[in-house]
């Protein structure tokens, strides 16, 4: 990120911090953090020098784009008086974060940020902020894709998962559905893409187990970790959508949409604002293997439907959920600030 910034003139500056800071992963942020003085003293320390480091370059808001961020860098600006915009991008939920975190969280944003900006309108309800607390919804757009050419046909038909192999996404539940549809229509071949970051390597190893457990194994394509994800997308004729937990707002979702794609997802989180049920696609109830083998079965038994759930899609991404729509909304969220419609920090 630092190297495109500064390809395309950016002044930037990379703030390192300590790597015991560094390796703190949401899903350890419960309550034996606070018995992690070495972690914690760090993190003071962290927030005391960028709060010099703020004080110095004397900006006139500070943005942060993280949970770590959110604490960190919105206690510096507070401590160098500076306004700050949070902006959440994870449910703030006991199911997405451990309890303490949860709470701590919650606490925090009533008093630190400025303003906050979340991805959805799930997202924000999460935060609990008290009425009256400046806040706005924001969708994470996405550059919209040339209009998509038809997938030449080969006589199958292609269904893939995008995201990260971990639990949550529900990779077993999508191959679980995969085992239905494959025993109705012979034709369809399943695509995972995506890879084991973050140490859940013992998933990734359940789920090719139970691959073996379903024979699955000549229909199912383990692509990993692709950069090139809407070429990837664009390989499918449907795009699924699989989590067991209500996803902040769904990246996925809304790009194969935009590439025209019929999208089968789970029912929660900002998915329930990106998709319309029954006209970009159809919703499952999460944790639901039969119902997600339903949907894809009738999409499969309704190509033309499903083309025009695709049509529809992408026009639904190009009115409400571009980077344009995205930076104009964010820029609309400074001008509250800049035009004292909130009370900087004093």
């Amino acid at each position: 990120m630092q190297q495109k910034l500064l390809e395309e003139g950016r002044e930037t500056v990379v703030f390192p911090l300590s790597e015991k800071v560094v390796q703190l992963r949401k899903d350890s942020l419960g309550r034996g953090i606070f018995f992690r003085l070495g972690s914690l003293m760090h993190a003071a320390a962290g927030v005391w020098r960028l709060s010099r480091f703020i004080r110095s370059q004397q900006p006139d808001l500070v943005h942060t784009h993280s949970l770590k961020a959110d604490i960190m860098a919105g206690l510096a600006a507070r401590i160098a008086r500076v306004p700050v915009i949070w902006h959440v991008r994870d449910q703030i939920e006991p199911n997405y974060l451990p309890r303490p975190m949860v709470q701590f969280y919650r606490g925090l944003a009533r008093v630190v940020p400025s303003l906050v900006i979340a991805n959805s309108q799930s997202t924000l309800q999460t935060v609990h902020l008290p009425s009256g607390k400046p806040a706005a919804v924001v969708y994470s757009g996405i550059p919209m894709p040339p209009e998509p050419a038809p997938r030449p046909p080969d006589g199958q038909i292609k269904i893939g998962l995008v995201g990260r192999l971990a639990q949550w996404k529900g990779q077993h539940i999508f191959l679980q559905a995969a085992a239905a549809v494959h025993k109705k229509c012979s034709q369809a071949r399943f695509a995972l893409i995506g890879a084991a970051l973050f140490g859940e390597e013992e998933y990734e190893q359940s789920l090719h187990q139970l691959c073996r457990q379903l024979q699955l194994e000549d229909v199912v394509e383990w692509q990993g970790f692709r950069t090139d994800v809407m070429q990837a997308m664009g390989e499918l004729d449907i795009v699924v959508h699989a989590s067991v937990t209500p996803e902040p707002f769904g990246q996925v979702v809304i790009q194969g949409m935009a590439l025209a794609k019929p999208v089968v997802a789970t029912a929660g989180g900002g998915v329930l604002e990106s998709m319309v049920d029954g006209e970009t696609g159809l919703l499952a109830p999460m944790n639901d293997a039969e119902k997600m083998a339903d949907a894809l079965l009738w999409l499969i038994e309704h190509p033309a439907e499903a083309a025009e759930m695709g049509k529809k899609g992408r026009a639904r991404v190009e009115a409400l959920f571009t980077e344009r729509q995205t930076a104009h909304e964010v820029e609309k969220a400074y001008q509250r600030l800049f035009n004292g419609r909130e009370a900087a920090p004093q």
